[in-house]
C-alpha cells in the first residue's frame, strides 16, 4: 500500500511538471502569436535584427576605416564608392554610421541593464516593506531623482565624471533607475498581498526566497515592456549627450556626434546630418513600435481574442 501511494506520488509530482512544462510552452507560442499579430512589431524587430548583425558585422561589410580621413574624398556626394557620401575629412559615412550602432547599441543594453537591476533590487526592497522606514526612505530617493529633468541629470552626471562612452552609460543608467523602482514597487505592493505569499510566510519560507521565486516572476512583464522602451530612451540620450559634446569622443563615430558635426556642413553636404540623423530616428521608431508590440502581446486581456 505505501508503495502503490510512494509510485502515485511520484507519479503525480511529474505529471504536475509535464503540465507546467506544456503551460510554459503554450505560453511563449501564445507571446509569439499575439506578437506577430501587434501592428509594426514584426517589421520592427526584423529592423533591430539588422541592426545588431551590422553592428557585430561591422569590420566585414564596412568597406572603409572609420576614423582614416582621405581628402581626395572629401564632401563626395553618395556614389557607388560612399552610399551614404563622405564627410570634410573625406571618412566614408556608410561605414561611420555602421560603427556609430555598436556604440548606440552598447549604450542601450549597458545603460537599460544597470537601471533594470538597481531599479529592480530597490523596487522589490521598497514593496516588500512597504510603508516602512526603508519603503519611505527609497522611495524618497527615487523622487529626488525624478525632480530633475532626465536630461539635464544625465548632462550634470556625464559633466562631473567627464566625457566618455563608460560615464555616458553610467549616466543614462542612473536617470532611468527611478522609473523601474516606482514600476516594480507598485506591482510588488499588489503581488505580496496575495494568498500564496501569505501562505509562504506562515509556514517560514525566508523572505530572499519569497521574493526571488514568487514575486520577481510576476511582475516580470512590465519590466520587459519598461526595458524595451528604456532602449530606445537610452540610445536617444546618448546622442543628445554626443550632439552636445559630452559622450563619446572623436575619433571614434557616434550618432549624436556625427549629426552635431555634420549640422554645421547642410548648406553644402547635408548628407552628413541627413544619414546619422535618419540611424537614430528609425532605431528609436523600431523599439518604441517593438516595445508597443510586446506590450500588447502581455496584455492579459488579449489571450483570448
Amino acid at each position: 500500500m505505501a508503495e502503490s501511494r510512494a509510485i502515485g506520488g511520484t507519479a503525480a509530482v511529474g505529471a504536475l511538471r509535464t503540465g507546467t512544462r506544456q503551460q510554459r510552452a503554450t505560453g511563449v507560442r501564445g507571446f509569439a502569436r499575439r506578437l506577430r499579430k501587434a501592428r509594426f512589431a514584426m517589421p520592427a524587430l526584423a529592423i533591430i535584427v539588422l541592426l545588431i548583425l551590422a553592428a557585430l558585422l561591422a569590420p566585414i561589410i564596412s568597406p572603409f576605416d572609420p576614423a582614416k580621413q582621405n581628402f581626395s574624398d572629401a564632401l563626395s556626394g553618395p556614389s557607388t564608392k560612399h552610399p551614404f557620401g563622405a564627410d570634410n575629412l573625406g571618412r566614408d559615412i556608410f561605414t561611420r554610421v555602421v560603427y556609430g550602432a555598436r556604440v548606440s547599441l552598447q549604450v542601450g543594453l549597458i545603460a537599460v541593464g544597470i537601471s533594470l537591476i538597481v531599479g529592480t533590487t530597490l523596487g522589490l526592497i521598497a514593496g516588500y516593506n512597504g510603508s516602512t522606514f526603508l519603503d519611505t526612505l527609497i522611495m524618497r530617493c527615487m523622487d529626488a531623482l525624478l525632480a530633475f529633468p532626465t536630461l539635464v541629470l544625465a548632462l550634470a552626471i556625464t559633466a562631473a565624471l567627464g566625457p566618455s562612452l563608460r560615464n555616458v552609460m553610467i549616466a543614462v543608467g542612473i536617470v532611468g533607475i527611478p522609473s523601474y523602482a516606482r514600476l516594480v514597487r507598485g506591482q510588488v505592493l499588489s503581488v505580496a498581498k496575495r494568498e500564496y505569499i501569505e501562505a509562504a510566510r506562515v509556514v517560514g519560507v525566508p523572505t530572499p526566497r519569497i521574493i526571488w521565486r514568487h514575486i520577481l516572476p510576476n511582475v516580470t512583464a512590465p519590466l520587459i515592456v519598461q526595458a524595451s522602451l528604456g532602449v530606445a530612451f537610452a540610445i536617444l540620450s546618448e546622442a543628445s549627450l554626443s550632439f552636445l559634446g559630452l559622450g563619446v569622443q572623436p575619433p571614434t563615430p557616434s550618432w549624436g556626434g556625427m549629426l552635431s558635426f555634420g549640422k554645421d556642413w547642410l548648406d553644402r553636404a547635408a548628407w552628413m546630418a541627413i544619414a546619422p540623423g535618419s540611424a537614430i530616428f528609425i532605431t528609436v521608431l523600431a523599439f518604441n513600435f517593438l516595445g508597443d508590440g510586446i506590450r500588447d502581446a502581455l496584455d492579459p486581456r488579449l489571450q483570448h481574442r
